[in-house]
């Protein structure tokens, strides 16, 4: 590992948390909601494949619901993707689409992709014409593929959302003539037509604002075991869940572990900790991560562009283990970003190496001046707000277009 590419015991829940504060910002569907379809702007907001994709989708969606109480909000996902029990969680109507990923498959899935992305514009049409939606949002992900191609053959207005430092063949395709695109990272821009570019930042749900008002730079304090937090995203990783454990058993402080596995297997976790002798929780999911950043001295985390964005608000410092096999090698990308712009530790298979990595978990936990170093360069990446001006955006993009079925965004 080089800087450049260096409890309690009780099972935590495994309900993914939803990104909207149901207490302000549920949305109910329109039959529930009086008046809706009368005049009020419908908004559908598409993402799926996976759970980080859903997460900033939902985050754009209780953005637009803060700043726009009247409109319709609908979510567009896969029939078999992760994103379904989020969004049924949240209260937000759920509308499936055929829809199957392209990239690294066979080729009869990469027929079959192009088969459901020809159903799914279908589909998507009728959906938009019977909701009267004026703005598609794509938040990522193989299913927004069809959604902003029926927005477009409609003349509807059309978003899309590219949080990675890397954008993937979706994003690549859509943003030749999306209305507007939204990047998490000014790295981004190259990739994209400059006129229609916002750099906003990365969407994060409110909680993630409160977690990181309670952290301020405040250093692990002398007296108790130094606490660790391990996400390896909601698809899981390997290289976390199973060459991890035994390396913080190699640290040589006490410390206590919150492990979030993903779709890892969290009973070998809890056994790879036991033999390490550490207190760890383990889960495949946390109900309250930010309560987790709160309580973290350090994260050792994939390297998804939500997580990234939460570490940063949250100033928490990181070590960051980049997913491999992922769409575009964007994890990857990500992390060298990180590492370039803050100094952020990051390892991979090829750079692997237990004493290294152990040496330099102590090192950030056991240096306070190092810690608090580690945490201000983070926090300087932060964009905090991403998702309201996301919002207000697409609120202008929307009222200024005079967009609907028939008329096209200007």
């Amino acid at each position: 590992m080089t800087a450049s590419p260096v409890a309690h015991r009780a099972e935590v829940g495994c309900a993914l948390e939803c990104p909207i504060d149901r207490r302000r910002d549920m949305v109910l569907p329109s039959k529930h909601r009086p008046g809706a379809g009368a005049g009020r702007p419908a908004i559908a907001v598409a993402a799926g494949g996976t759970a980080g994709h859903a997460v900033l989708g939902l985050a754009v969606a209780g953005a637009c619901r803060r700043q726009w109480p009247q409109a319709e909000i609908l979510f567009l996902g896969a029939e078999q993707g992760a994103e379904g029990r989020l969004v049924a969680s949240c209260g937000l109507p759920f509308l499936r689409l055929p829809a199957s990923p392209f990239q690294r498959q066979p080729l009869g899935g990469k027929l079959a992709a192009v088969v459901n992305a020809a159903r799914s514009v279908a589909q998507a049409r009728r959906l938009l014409r019977r909701h009267r939606v004026r703005l598609v949002v794509g938040a990522g992900g193989y299913v927004t593929v069809g959604p902003l191609l029926a927005a477009r053959s409609l003349g509807v207005a059309t978003a899309i959302l590219e949080p990675n430092a890397v954008p993937g063949l979706a994003n690549r395709l859509l943003g030749r003539w999306a209305d507007r695109i939204f990047l998490g990272f000014d790295a981004t821009a190259r990739y994209f037509p400059a006129a229609r570019l916002r750099v906003t930042g990365t969407p994060v749900r409110p909680e993630i604002d409160r977690a990181a008002a309670a952290r301020r730079h405040r250093p692990p304090p002398a007296g108790r075991p130094r606490r660790v937090l391990i996400t390896a995203g909601s698809e899981g990783s390997s290289l976390i869940n199973d060459r991890l454990p035994p390396v913080l058993g190699r640290v040589g402080l006490p410390l206590e572990v919150r492990h979030q596995v993903g779709e890892g297997d969290p009973q070998a976790v809890r056994r790879a900790y036991r033999e390490a002798a550490i207190a760890a929780t383990v889960g495949r999911y946390f109900d309250d991560l930010p309560a987790s950043y709160r309580w973290a001295d350090l994260a050792i985390s994939a390297a998804g562009a939500s997580t990234l964005a939460e570490l940063a608000l949250c100033a928490l410092p990181a070590i960051l283990v980049p997913r491999s096999g992922v769409a575009e090698d964007h994890q990857r990308a990500n992390a060298r970003l990180f590492a370039e712009l803050a100094g952020v530790p990051w390892v991979d298979a090829g750079r692997w190496h237990d004493a290294e990595l152990a040496a330099e978990i102590a090192a950030l936990l056991s240096d306070s001046g190092r810690w608090r170093d580690a945490a201000v360069r983070l926090e300087r990446l932060a964009r905090p707000g991403a998702a309201a001006r996301i919002a207000a955006s697409c609120r202008r993009l929307v009222e200024g277009s005079g967009t609907g079925p028939g008329g096209r965004a200007t």
